[in-house]
């Protein structure tokens, strides 16, 4: 912390002497953030690209900001900007297609990552992210062998496992998929995105007690865990357990009062109970 109050002093020094100075101002900006005030960053770079229209790191830096800040759609603005002069700019195409993703614009996100890939085959990075791409778009022969794909080149990499077993396990392909579930768990066993995939694998293959375990198993180390909850609920549901499945919603909605998919669900198994059923 202590050096970055040196650093702004100095950079407070330059834009005096030099107000108009573009790598004063981006300068700041990058300390700003480094210390957690991404509001007053996001001016330092504004300011930057006042002075000099068009600086790729002050839109790179810019979007990469926005982007943690969920406003994805003025991130691919900062990214489109870029490559307005530099089309085959791998950071912000595969940044671009992230905030894409983050939009459930899952065509267009794979249109960038496929532009990325094309500046550097292979890349892990963006080949995990078209693979979770192509899942969400119910394309998992691709997602799998995008998965596949990380697996070469990072045979540990417990999040490729898990969501390969997630694109197999809707493939019907189940034996499979709990190999790659297992397999990531023996590596990480506090990953709680595999132990969840495995879970509703498990409940797709209606080994309800299986998959009862496992999300019981993130909700006691992940009280907060939304997924987890949900998860449990719907299963309990679906079981008839209204009861259980009601107090699993009202959990979540304390955590997330407006969360519509929630209240849905709860407004459903009330009605169930209603008409005597759990």
């Amino acid at each position: 912390m202590d050096r970055h109050k040196e650093a702004m002093a100095c950079f407070e020094m330059s834009l005096r002497a030099e107000p108009g100075s573009y790598l004063a101002h981006r300068s700041r900006g990058r300390s700003l953030e480094a210390t957690g005030r991404r509001e007053e960053a996001l001016s330092s770079f504004d300011m930057a690209l006042e002075a000099r229209p068009g600086d790729r790191y002050s839109l790179l830096y810019k979007g990469a900001i926005l982007a943690e800040m969920e406003r994805h759609g003025e991130a691919v603005s900062c990214f489109d900007a870029v490559l307005s002069s530099r089309p085959g700019d791998y950071h912000s195409l595969h940044r671009r297609g992230v905030s894409l993703a983050k939009m459930e614009r899952h065509e267009e996100a794979l249109a960038s990552f496929e532009a990325a890939l094309t500046e550097r085959p292979g890349d892990h990075n963006v080949l995990f992210n078209k693979g979770n791409s192509l899942a969400s778009l119910e394309r998992h022969e691709e997602a799998a062998a995008c998965f596949d794909r990380v697996l070469e080149g990072s045979p540990d990499d417990d999040y490729a496992l898990a969501y390969k077993g997630r694109s197999l396990s809707k493939l019907g392909r189940h034996e499979e998929a709990m190999e790659c579930f297992g397999a990531a768990l023996e590596r990480s066993p506090g990953n709680s995105d595999a132990r969840l995939e495995m879970a509703d694998s498990l409940a797709d293959q209606e080994r309800h007690e299986e998959a009862m375990e496992c999300f019981d198993g993130v909700i006691r180390s992940e009280p907060g865990n939304l997924r987890a909850l949900y998860g449990k609920g719907i299963l309990l549901a679906r079981l008839r357990r209204h009861r259980d499945a009601i107090a699993c919603y009202d959990r979540m909605l304390e955590l997330d009062p407006g969360n519509r998919y929630v209240i849905t669900s709860k407004d459903l198994s009330m009605r169930m109970l209603d008409l005597g059923s759990g």
